[in-house]
């Protein structure tokens, strides 16, 4: 018979300034999903994640890829993580304009406290076939490990435990289209002229997919990601994180409200290091068991750029 066992898994974050070719520099945030799927190898893990432009003015570079590293246990409350992390991506030709191939290694103490990790350590990175000059840097790096079991794979043996059942513990996903309503009190194009024309800027959409984990009655979890989609902003990229409520009103219908900070940008539009926030709310209605669909209007903006903007989405999960 067919029943679930938990892998174990960690969510692993991490913040560090990378100094660019043209002298300046750039904070950029890291945000992983590790597997430890090596039954020999128990403190071994496979990590998928990337990094992401967040502080100084290059929002808008995005790479993702693949980590193996090992955490050795030096006491109860203390680890070392070693890893390695090989990917691709770019986005912005001021940072490291080639092939957009990354490479990173990082050696990081890990102290538990409370419930998760912190971590602080150094990282080397590397851009081995950029056309820029300086192109590799070793740098401190500072972030958050949190441990989880959540991970379920299918096994067919004695050992194989039932996952969490409770009536509390839903995922959603949901396609979703967003329109941004941009503001015309600034130019919104890093040249500084505006996008639409004089004085104006361009409306634009964006299609994506969100991802919910509801953990109680009124709270879950989202993440969302977003490329363009019309416009004229093509390249724009998008990820957020945050929390979201959802309270029932009548009828299957649903008043929903949540909090997103992300990374976002393409290097054309003004985001500045790419750190961007959302405040939403609207509604959502169960259509079946299995079906919804939501509506929701609220503000974005850039906390270093000049991008704001009215934000409408609508989707269908």
């Amino acid at each position: 018979m067919l029943s679930y066992k938990s892998m174990p898994i960690s969510w692993r974050s991490s913040y560090e300034v990378i100094p660019l070719p043209a002298g300046d520099e750039m904070g950029v945030v890291g945000f992983h999903y590790d597997l430890m799927p090596f039954k020999s190898l128990p403190s071994s893990y496979l990590g998928f994640g990337g990094y992401g432009g967040a502080v100084g003015e290059e929002g808008g570079f995005f790479t993702m890829g693949a980590t193996l590293g090992n955490r050795f246990e030096l006491s109860r409350r203390l680890k070392l993580d070693l890893g390695y992390h090989f990917g691709g991506g770019g986005g912005s030709g001021l940072t490291f304009p080639g092939g957009g191939m990354i490479t990173r290694a990082h050696a990081m103490l890990e102290f538990q406290l409370g419930g998760p990790y912190w971590r602080m350590g150094v990282a080397h990175t590397d851009f081995p076939n950029t056309t820029a000059n300086e192109s590799s840097d070793t740098h401190l790096v500072a972030g958050l490990r949190l441990d989880s079991f959540s991970w379920r794979q299918i096994f067919d043996n004695s050992e194989s435990v039932t996952p969490y059942q409770g009536e509390l513990e839903r995922y959603r996903i949901m396609p979703s289209l967003m329109h941004y309503a941009t503001d015309d009190d600034h130019p919104m194009h890093r040249s500084g002229i505006y996008t639409g024309g004089a004085g104006e800027n361009t409306d634009f959409n964006l299609l994506g997919i969100q991802f919910d984990h509801q953990f109680s009655h009124f709270f879950y979890n989202s993440v969302e990601l977003y490329g363009a989609g019309g416009g004229g902003s093509d390249g724009y990229a998008s990820i957020s994180a945050g929390l979201g409520a959802r309270v029932p009103l009548f009828a299957g219908l649903n008043w929903e409200s949540k909090a997103l900070l992300g990374l976002a940008g393409d290097g054309r539009i003004d985001t500045g290091g790419g750190l961007t926030v959302h405040l939403m709310t609207g509604l959502s209605l169960e259509l079946s068991e299995h079906w919804y669909v939501k509506a929701m209007a609220g503000r974005m903006a850039a906390l270093e750029g000049e991008i704001k903007a009215d934000a409408y989405e609508i989707g269908i999960g």
